[in-house]
């Protein structure tokens, strides 16, 4: 660890978001019940835990995963290089990573990556889980619940998320949380062996509902009987 890293852990206080009585309150569905889901932005710790769960659960994720162009001077960075660029960019205010956990079992990542200032304010939500936790409810409450943080907390006015067209669970969790469809990036990312287009939802910050995101999808289940 860097000294620049050692000082940032012992001086910054992490940004921690948590949802309790998940499953009573109906952010979960199915399986055994789920008491806590949180958010926590992740130290290097964390960074290396996700790591190992990719690394594990490398086929499940691979079909969304961006991959490295051919002919382009780039390439996907390793864990080491990862883990200084996350945190560089955290300090800087341009990321923030959140470790996902439910029961303090780390499942996950959602990430607001590409964080601008100025004129814009605005970021961009990625995410993942794990095969055994996925379609249960967790990653739609843990977006809602980074939604309401980068609100909130980041301060921020716009935040969009860009997902495969193919990707039916993931665009059920844009739709099911009222972000705001705005059409298809062409080839916005290399996935695999080509370039993938993906389709755009966004919210900014007057499209909030009251209360806030997790607080509209509590109201929607309780309202479906969920």
């Amino acid at each position: 660890m860097s000294v620049g890293d050692w000082w940032w852990d012992l001086t910054h206080a992490p940004l921690v978001v948590r949802e309790e009585r998940a499953s009573e309150r109906g952010l979960v569905s199915g399986g055994e019940p789920i008491e806590v889901i949180e958010l926590r932005e992740a130290r290097a710790d964390d960074l290396a835990s996700a790591e190992r769960l990719r690394s594990r659960h490398r086929d499940w994720l691979a079909p969304w995963e961006a991959t490295a162009p051919a002919g382009y001077d780039t390439q996907i960075p390793g864990l080491a290089a990862y883990t200084r660029l996350i945190r560089r960019q955290r300090r800087e205010g341009r990321c923030m990573p959140f470790a996902l956990r439910v029961d303090d079992v780390h499942i996950g990542q959602v990430t607001v990556a590409e964080i601008t200032r100025a004129a814009s304010h605005c970021g961009t939500v990625g995410y993942w889980i794990v095969p055994g936790y996925a379609r249960r409810g967790i990653m739609t409450a843990a977006v809602a619940m980074a939604l309401d943080a980068c609100f909130a907390d980041l301060c921020l006015h716009r935040v969009e998320i860009n997902i495969r067209p193919e990707n039916a669970p993931s665009l059920a969790i844009a739709r099911r949380l009222g972000l705001r469809y705005e059409g298809v990036r062409v080839g916005y990312l290399h996935i695999g062996e080509a370039w993938a287009d993906h389709v755009a939802y966004a919210a900014v910050v007057d499209d909030v509902p009251p209360g806030g995101f997790v607080t509209d999808l509590v109201a929607q289940r309780r309202k479906l009987g969920c």
